[in-house]
């Protein structure tokens, strides 16, 4: 019922459900886990670390019980909410070397524990660049950078790197290469789009989101592009251009 609801776009329903079975045992680390997925589809992370730190609080011997694979999935997907809640000021970072500590070592700890899984190695670079850690995360780009399965987040992260050093011209080419390199990349095209627009070059900007509108094939992608390039003919006052665009999406 829960995953039929969610695939239908019902995401709250699906999650009221989820939220029912686990109010009263027994309490299955899969209804968990997908929980967890539908509240990070929605950017609840403060939601998803609770999640994750629940299940860690099982008793071990109901732990013991449930299946090894999605208790990694739920501890992957608690870093990677604590790992986006520090990246947007939703928890402090500055000063708290315990913390880092405790991040690190528990990367390590999955590390060793899930052997190939791409998400270690983006984790590990989020890390290090909030620590401050350039060259190291430098080094973990590159690797990364050479695994054309995962070139895509390395580029993306790269371009954080830039921005936070306020080189946007790089920033600027590394994201034309990366919408060239991968076309169906929202995330690619919304960002080069939105760098150019602050950067006041607006007719770039709006011939990368008609772009990205025309080649992408996921309609609901292709409709947030669409309704980003109609909420910058707004704030240009281009009210001419605002109303056929609408119109044609």
């Amino acid at each position: 019922m829960c995953i039929r609801d969610s695939q239908l776009g019902d995401v709250p329903s699906a999650m009221k459900y989820l939220q029912s079975l686990l109010s009263a045992p027994p309490q299955a680390v899969s209804d968990r886990v997908t929980l967890m997925h539908l509240l990070a589809q929605v950017g609840n992370w403060p939601a998803v670390l609770d999640q994750a730190q629940q299940l860690r609080q099982l008793k071990p011997e109901q732990a013991e019980r449930q299946l090894e694979p999605e208790q990694i999935e739920a501890r992957l997907l608690g870093m990677q909410a604590r790992l986006t809640m520090l990246e947007t000021g939703d928890v402090r970072s500055e000063g708290d070397n315990q913390m880092w500590r405790q991040i690190d070592d528990e990367l390590e700890k999955l590390e060793e524990e899930i052997k190939g899984d791409p998400r270690i190695a983006e984790f590990k670079a989020r890390s290090a660049l909030l620590q401050g850690k350039d060259d190291q995360a430098d080094r973990i780009l590159e690797a990364m950078a050479g695994d054309p399965s995962r070139q895509l987040r390395a580029n993306l992260l790269r371009v954080g790197v830039y921005l936070s050093r306020g080189d946007d011209e790089r920033a600027e080419t590394l994201l034309q290469q990366t919408v060239a390199a991968f076309p169906q990349s929202v995330e690619a095209a919304r960002n080069l789009g939105l760098l150019l627009n602050r950067q006041d070059k607006r007719d770039k900007c709006e011939a990368v989101l008609k772009q990205a509108v025309e080649t992408i094939e996921e309609p609901v992608a292709r409709r947030s592009l669409g309704l980003l390039l109609a909420d910058l003919y707004r704030v240009w006052g281009q009210v001419d251009k605002l109303q056929p665009w609408l119109q044609n999406l």
